[in-house]
């Protein structure tokens, strides 16, 4: 633990079919996150990583999205941050489609469950 906040991780690996408007995604995905978390403040970020098939297998990077965030909880309402943007790996090599894109989120959540 560090000061008190519990720190975890995870390991994603999965398939996909996804379009967006001109995008279509690679078939395979992986994800790392790592977080940090106590009572009342939880940190995080996460690293993506899209895979075309390269010369008969899938391991030839082609887009990577980044994560990274925060929430505050007092009592029932909790308060969050987060950014994401993704990034084409090498665009001036065979990427098909490579795009840059991105998000900032603010939100606050209420609930009546006591998590």
């Amino acid at each position: 633990m560090i000061a008190g906040m519990l720190l975890w991780f995870s390991l994603s690996l999965g398939l996909q079919n996804e379009v967006v408007y001109y995008h279509v995604s690679p078939p395979i995905t992986c994800e790392i996150s790592i977080h940090a978390e106590n009572d009342w403040l939880h940190l995080y970020g996460a690293y993506e990583n899209e895979m075309e098939k390269d010369e008969s297998i899938y391991f030839s990077p082609r887009q990577d999205t980044y994560t990274i965030g925060a929430s505050v909880k007092f009592d029932n309402i909790s308060f969050h941050v987060e950014h994401q943007c993704s990034h084409a790996v090498n665009p001036f090599k065979d990427n098909p489609m490579p795009y840059d894109s991105g998000y900032n989120k603010i939100w606050v959540r209420i609930t009546n469950k006591d998590n």
